[in-house]
């Protein structure tokens, strides 16, 4: 939504692959019939895929307890889709981390993206912060209860072996 005609315009044109205006890239995001046909399925399931998402978070939770990392904690008046479960650690290395974890066979990740070159970090104290101390360990509703029980259990062993 804009009142900037050219803004809509180059959004037009960006958009509409089977007829670029000038030399303007474009892309085609369309989805095809046979995306649409497993996305009708997949979001029948929409309702059970979130529940077992809220099912791990939460057994991460209790299995979860250490000085020196912070949970995620949903907001008590809606419901967390628990998309990721995002641990911010307060005393450890990030990298090192993720490298142990890797060693105990738990591919953990960092959730946000790589800092770009010439942003000012002094505007932006969270988007450090993120950076520096943001783990996120798997969380899918095609875990099995034996990997649910298994991540946080590799999770604790990686952080207790300490940073390098």
């Amino acid at each position: 939504v804009s009142r900037d005609r050219s803004l809509i315009d180059r959004a037009r044109a960006l958009r509409d692959c089977e007829d670029p205006k000038g030399d303007a890239a474009s892309f085609n995001f369309k989805m095809s019939d046979v995306h649409a046909a497993i996305a009708r399925v997949q979001l029948e399931r929409l309702g059970e895929f979130l529940q077992r998402r809220a099912d791990i978070a939460a057994a991460y939770r209790a299995a979860l307890g250490d000085d020196t990392i912070d949970l995620p904690t949903p907001p008590d008046d809606r419901e967390h889709a628990w998309f990721r479960f995002v641990i911010m650690l307060r005393e450890h290395n990030v990298e090192a981390l993720l490298r142990r974890c890797e060693e105990h066979r738990l591919v953990c990740g960092r959730p946000v993206g790589r800092l770009v070159a010439g942003v000012d970090l002094d505007e932006l104290p969270g988007c450090r912060t993120a950076w520096e101390r943001a783990c996120s360990v798997p969380l899918y509703p095609a875990l099995t209860d034996n990997e649910t029980h298994e991540a946080p259990r590799r999770f604790v062993a990686a952080l207790d072996e300490g940073d390098d």
